[in-house]
This record gives structure tokens, sequence and C-alpha cells, in this order.
């Protein structure tokens, strides 16, 4: 039975499933003059156990630190971060297949949080390790380049040490904004130069409410702040002024209130930015907080709690109802249904015992 609340601009419908087995749904639409499509959409759904693999076990990612989804490819990329890895893994949304996009060389390690160079078609990857940030082509060869490390030759760059969060500003297709977790920064980056100018750390504009390990980090540009996440060590989210590098706890241990408490907030998106924001937590699942209040709400807890880090890094766009989120623990790439709370596996490797 299908349900509409708006004369069918969206509808829903509930579709009874055969545990263990492979269904082919297919929507056929008739508008108001009769005419009829017998197949608008058809969409593939597998239903099995959680703690099988899908659609195989190859090109498992074994550390997962970041995630971007490529609209022209209807794909998603994953970096990898384990010390043997040095991987971009690609998912094509479509199957759940993972194939290995980019293989790293000495000078990428540690890949961790990803974006995606609209005008300039091309991946950026910021590197713990290594302390650089790498452009991957997404057309044609990789034909990979170093856009900006530390140090630098310009000594009077900012530090750049274990960069874990970049963001696009909306505003401007030439800038980025980059923290660097071990410099307790944040930087405006230049994409066209990969110059980057110092916009906050702990003695910039000032001392107070200091960076601890910042890490993912989303552009607010209706009240002209970054939000930024924090590891362990913080256990907030800062909001940091565009203009002056002022830093304020927009949510946290402290501020803000809820039904949870933030444990490792440490990737950041939104699906209405004048509403909430959405937090990935390592150690407590997806959280809604509302954008001005601060107060928390949690939407997705994690599954198998007992486990010591999840990885929940999260993607989604404004208008979206649906965002994509990776558990590193379970090597499991879902997409979550920002209405109901309900999840579907998009790829899943097995985790090793």
């Amino acid at each position: 039975e299908v349900e509409s609340e708006d004369n069918f601009s969206t509808w829903k419908a509930k579709v009874a499933l055969t545990p263990g087995s492979e269904h082919t749904i297919t929507v056929a639409v008739e508008d108001e003059h009769g005419n009829v499509d017998t197949e608008a959409a058809t969409a593939v759904v597998h239903q099995q156990a959680w703690d099988k693999e899908f659609p195989n076990n190859d090109n498992v990612f074994l550390s997962a630190e970041g995630i971007t989804y490529d609209e022209e490819g209807h794909r998603v990329f994953i970096s990898d971060g384990d010390v043997s890895a040095r991987l971009i893994i690609e998912v094509d949304l479509a199957t759940g297949k993972r194939t290995e996009f980019f293989n790293g060389t000495a000078d990428f390690s540690g890949p961790a949080a990803l974006a995606i160079d609209k005008s300039r078609k091309r991946l950026l990857v910021t590197n713990t390790v290594a302390s650089n940030i790498f452009s991957l082509s997404l057309e044609g060869e990789v034909d990979e380049k170093v856009l900006t490390s530390s140090p630098h030759e310009d000594e009077g760059q900012p530090s750049l040490y274990s960069p874990r969060g970049i963001v696009l500003d909306p505003e401007d297709p030439d800038r980025a904004f980059v923290t660097a977790s071990t410099s307790n920064n944040l930087a405006e980056l230049d994409l066209r130069t990969g110059l980057r100018t110092l916009l906050s750390d702990n003695e910039t504009p000032d001392e107070e409410n200091p960076f601890r390990q910042p890490r993912g980090l989303l552009v607010d540009h209706n009240n002209n702040r970054i939000l930024v996440g924090s590891s362990t060590g913080g256990r907030d989210v800062l909001s940091v002024d565009k203009q002056t590098g002022e830093r304020t706890i927009f949510s946290g241990t402290d501020t803000g209130g809820g039904d949870i408490d933030l444990f490792c907030p440490e990737s950041l998106g939104s699906d209405r930015i004048a509403k909430r924001i959405l937090v990935g937590d390592c150690g407590r699942g997806i959280i809604a907080i509302d954008i001005d209040t601060g107060e928390r709400a949690l939407i997705k807890a994690l599954v198998d709690p007992q486990l010591a880090s999840h990885g929940m890094h999260l993607y989604v766009e404004e208008g979206w109802e649906v965002l994509y989120y990776v558990d590193s623990q379970h090597r499991a790439l879902l997409m979550l249904d920002l209405e109901t709370e309900e999840q579907v596996i998009l790829s899943k490797g097995t985790r090793p015992d």
C-alpha cells in the first residue's frame, strides 16, 4: 500500500522482505492523463544478517577515517588510515562494490578527511602522518599532487601537523578550511595556490576555549561561523567566527544539554543548517544538535557499543533526507533515513575476530 500526504509529490510504501533473499522492487506510475511508466524506478534490496559481508569481502577498509560523496560518479570515497593501507576506497552505490581508487606512496600516509573540489574535478585528502593535503584527479589518471604540506618552503605558513578536517567554503569555490589536530589550529586554504592563512589557534585571537585535537568541521554561513568537532580530548563542538577567529563553545560538556553527552564528536554535517547539525560521534553514534540552543539528541545509537571506537564518519548535504556514514569497527558503509531513522547497509566487509 502506497501512502502520500502531498498528492504524491512524495510518497512511501511498506514492502515485506524475506530474510536471506534478494528483492527487486519496481515502481510503476501513471499521471493525470493516463500515461503509464511500468518501470519508472527500480531498486534491488538484499536482506541478510548484520555480521555477513556485502556484496563480497574484497577491498575491505581496515580503519576508515573519512568519507565524501561524488555526485557525478554516484559513488562514495572512504579513506583507510590503517598503517598498512594508505588507501582511498571507492564504493559504487548501485552495487556496493568496493574498489581501490588510490594506493599511496610514502608521501601519502595516514589519509583522513576527504572533500570534493567540484570546480577542479579533484578529490582532496588530508594525510595525518605525512602532514600534507593531496589532490587526486577524478577524471582520467589520478595525477596525484601535494597541494600543501608542513613544513613548508614558506616559513611564514601556519603549521599543518596531523590535518584531520577539510571543508570547502560554500561561498567561495577557491577557499577551503582545514583543521590540524597536533597543531591545534584552523586555517584557510587557497585552493589555487595551496597557501594557508591562520584563522584561529590557541593563542589567536586569544587563549579562550582552546582547541583540543580539532577534527571535522562545517561552515555555518547563516551565522558567519565554522563549527569544529574534536576528539576525546575535547568532547566539544566549538564555534569559530569566520572573520575574527574567536572561539566559543557551541555544544559540549557544560553547554547545550539534551539526552546525551558528546564523547568524540569527530565528524560534522547538516541536512538543514538553519535548524540543526549532525554529528558522527565515535563513542555514541549519530547525534543531532539544535543550531540555536546547542541541545543534543541521539538519532542513531552504535551497534555493539562495547567496542572501543566506531569511527562514525558521516556525509550529508543541505536538503537531503538521508545521510551516508561509515562504521569503521564493523567495516560498513550505511545509509540512514533521517525521517524514519532506519538504516540500510550499502557495503560491508567482515570484522576480524
